[in-house]
């Protein structure tokens, strides 16, 4: 089943074999938990927390995603949606274990260190923050960013514009 695509894998679980979800589970958790990490400033059980709610809202509400669309942009969105979620909840700053990750160095900012980054990433505004990891982390196009944050490629380029000239101020 592994090598089904997405649109037919979800037919199979539309189709009554629910068990079939574990194939986009496997495909996709590492992906929308890094994603989740990322924009979480690295709490690694909020970041667990909401990838496992993501799969969860995906499945139940899997009779609702359009079939012409792709699954890792609806998916990637679903994320985006909690993560907004649990900041309009919290007032206060998410502590950060730097010994527990592994940071991938954003292009074009360049930080010298695993810090460094963490330090640029925890400056920036979530919105920022956000488009700069799917971008350069997730390595997603201009048309699947706009996809995921429900915005027009054109305010995709001006938003990554900005926040890389953000980001550098801190490098």
């Amino acid at each position: 089943m592994n090598s089904q695509s997405d649109a037919q894998i979800i037919e199979v679980v539309l189709s009554g074999k629910s068990d079939a979800f574990e194939v986009m589970l496997d495909r996709y958790q590492n992906q929308i938990f890094a994603y989740v990490f990322r924009l979480l400033n690295f709490h690694r059980q909020d970041a667990e927390d909401l990838a496992s709610e993501t799969f969860c809202r995906a499945y139940v509400n899997l009779a609702s995603f359009n079939s012409t669309k792709k699954f890792s942009s609806w998916l990637y969105r679903i994320a985006h949606n909690l993560v907004i979620d649990e900041y309009s909840k919290r007032s206060h700053c998410i502590s950060v274990d730097l010994q527990e990750i592994d940071i991938p160095a954003i292009a074009e900012i360049s930080p010298s260190s695993k810090a460094d980054l963490q330090k640029i990433l925890a400056k920036l505004s979530l919105e920022d923050r956000e488009i700069l990891i799917l971008f350069y982390t997730e390595e997603k196009s201009i048309k699947e960013i706009a996809t995921i944050l429900k915005i027009l490629p054109g305010t995709v380029k001006v938003r990554l514009h900005r926040a890389k000239a953000k980001a550098k101020k801190f490098t």
